[in-house]
């Protein structure tokens, strides 16, 4: 006979709230802020160290807004919703206009993507750094596919891998540092992530 779905198991498919579209949308102003400042860098570091390694070192911090959404509600979209909105909450900053929400769609595809794999019933600490990993591993092969790097060396190639796999974990352990930090402040009162029982895998 077949376990009925757990209460956490099926929270992810519930119904959206109010609190829930509130809580994205806070995750995505501010994470714009934090993504407009890596804008700025990534132009002098890709100059001196080449698109890829600059990629690979920011590609984790790119996957921030997402990860926390997605962490902290556990609602399918919600990474893709939160990397739309932080792309649009940029627009007025930024030169490159509606540029940025294709980004940002492409971002928000590929963060959800690890998620979706696993019907959203995986949150550890463990799969949110292995997420990262996977989102910053396709975020810069689809960049170098623009950026061109048929040119580099096999050992600024291999750096890059490295960095890449590195950052997007990083990028995903600082979500759920983050996360847990707030849910302590008291600032996600009533989400998914502050009352969960379920011992995540």
């Amino acid at each position: 006979m077949t376990p009925a779905p757990t209460p956490q198991t099926k929270r992810g498919l519930a119904p959206w709230t109010t609190r829930d579209l509130l809580v994205i949308a806070v995750i995505a102003l501010v994470s714009a802020m934090v993504l407009y400042g890596l804008s700025l860098i990534y132009t002098p570091l890709a100059a001196v160290a080449t698109p890829l390694i600059a990629n690979a070192l920011l590609g984790g911090l790119f996957f921030l807004p997402s990860a926390l959404a997605i962490y902290v509600t556990r609602r399918p979209g919600a990474a893709f919703l939160a990397q739309v909105l932080a792309s649009l909450a940029q627009i007025p900053f930024s030169p490159l206009g509606l540029g940025l929400v294709i980004g940002g769609v492409i971002g928000g595809v590929l963060a959800e993507l690890p998620f979706f794999i696993t019907r959203y019933r995986r949150f550890s600490l463990r799969f949110m750094m292995l997420a990262g990993a996977i989102f910053n591993v396709l975020n810069v092969l689809i960049s170098g596919a623009f950026a061109g790097g048929a040119d580099l060396t096999a050992g600024v190639i291999g750096i890059g891998i490295v960095l890449t796999v590195l950052s997007g974990a990083a990028g995903g352990w600082l979500a759920c540092s983050l996360a847990h930090a707030l849910v302590r402040a008291g600032v996600f009162g009533s989400t998914t992530i502050s009352h969960s029982q379920t011992t995540e895998i």
